[in-house]
């Protein structure tokens, strides 16, 4: 494989609720194990998606370069706006990357 170093891309959201940070902590300890890179896109949204602030910080989502990933991890429980997410699997179907 060469010098390639695997690259993890994780998508979430509420990173300072606990659930979100304990898994988190788990995904780097283990990434850390294996030397993985590890991407975090966050977006800081609130729990009324009628929010505008909230179209903003799901803009981060589109921000990777899903073909520059060896795969991602998704916590798609915690993604609140049906539009973004949709767009988002769109997008992760298309580079056939693991999810």
């Amino acid at each position: 494989m060469g010098d390639h170093k695997t690259k993890i891309g994780v998508i979430t959201t509420s990173l300072e609720v606990e659930y979100t940070s304990e898994i988190l902590n788990g995904i780097l300890q283990e990434a850390q194990r294996l030397n993985f890179d590890v991407y975090i896109f966050n977006a800081n949204v609130s729990t009324d998606d009628s929010i505008k602030h909230n179209a903003g910080q799901y803009n981060i989502y589109r921000l990777p370069n899903l073909a520059q990933f060896d795969g991602m991890i998704v916590f798609s429980n915690l993604i609140q706006g049906r539009e973004i997410y949709n767009v988002m699997v769109k997008r992760l179907e298309k580079v056939k990357i693991p999810v």
